[in-house]
């Protein structure tokens, strides 16, 4: 329990921090889009390689794939509670409110979090959530949003699950497979160039904070409804899932706790990206990505708790 708030603690000094040098002009949107730039083509790929090679045996890769299918269940069972809860709830915007519902911000919130909770023992588990996450987004999320669910452009998807971060994991698997071990002084600086990767998407989030407009954020049904199914209904199926997988398989107690911060986390940022890019409600996308990372605030302390009760 201890071990759960200090963690909280930190991440929040980190956001703090970032928030603060927002307010003092010293970052902004365009720092922003560098420190994005940093983590997701540099840092993070880096971390993987280092993290994957160093921390996962030929034993365990192999076994991976029970967990990244019970990753890919995760994310799919609450795109489909989510189209329940849509339909129960009547609520509109379902094209928007299922993405939201259903991905989440896994990189930018999700990994600094379970690094400050875990450790980097936690970034294998961190990346197979990812991985689904990503995958089903580009597919299933992409499709609905798009409005061509039967029919979605399979190409266009491809290319965005194409990226430096899955390199990264392809790289890491590579050398576990084969034994290769990196030249010692060439790891540790490679090391230090991935340790990059945890403050600067904490501080990422505290300017994403600092910037958000607080008077448009109006919580009304709609909202309340899509919260409670980001926050509430996506993790407690995460919370089923793990426990029905668990009588067949067995499963690390760590990949439990990862999984089911990293569903709990807000709202996936290209949410409102790509609903902007098909003109499909962005502004209320845009409106939730913001306020599910406000509510992140509150959400992240009971989660840490809770792992306290998760074996």
């Amino acid at each position: 329990m201890l071990n759960s708030l200090n963690s909280v603690v930190i991440i929040f000094t980190m956001i703090g921090i970032g928030f603060l040098l927002t307010k003092r002009g010293i970052l902004d949107e365009h720092t922003n889009q560098i420190f994005s730039k940093l983590v997701i083509n540099v840092s993070l790929p880096i971390m993987m390689v280092i993290s994957l090679s160093e921390r996962f045996t030929r034993e365990e890769l192999f076994r991976s794939g029970w967990w990244l299918a019970i990753s890919f269940s995760c994310v799919i069972l609450s795109y489909f509670g989510g189209k329940l809860l849509a339909r129960v709830t009547k609520c509109r915007s379902e094209g928007v409110f299922l993405p939201m519902v259903s991905f989440s911000n896994t990189i930018f919130i999700g990994l600094p979090v379970n690094v400050a909770i875990f450790g980097e023992r936690s970034l294998p588990y961190v990346f197979l959530f990812y991985l689904a996450n990503t995958v089903l987004f580009w597919t299933l999320g992409v499709a609905k949003l798009s409005g061509r669910e039967g029919g979605a452009n399979i190409g266009e998807a491809l290319k965005k699950l194409i990226n430096p971060p899955l390199m990264g994991f392809i790289v890491g698997v590579f050398l576990i497979i084969t034994g290769i071990e990196i030249y010692s002084p060439v790891k540790e600086a490679l090391r230090y160039i991935g340790g990059i990767t945890t403050p600067l998407s904490l501080f990422f989030i505290g300017t994403v904070l600092a910037n958000q407009d607080l008077e448009g954020l109006k919580i009304g049904r709609k909202e309340i409804v899509m919260l409670a199914g980001k926050f509430f209904m996506a993790p407690a199926i995460t919370i089923v899932i793990l426990t029905i997988a668990g009588s067949f398989i067995e499963i690390p107690t760590l990949l439990k706790h990862v999984y089911l911060i990293q569903a709990s986390m807000p709202s996936m940022t290209n949410v409102a990206i790509v609903s902007r890019y098909y003109n499909r409600d962005y502004k209320y996308a845009s409106l939730m990505v913001g306020m599910s990372t406000l509510f992140c605030i509150f959400t992240i302390p009971i989660y840490s708790f809770a792992l306290n009760f998760i074996k």
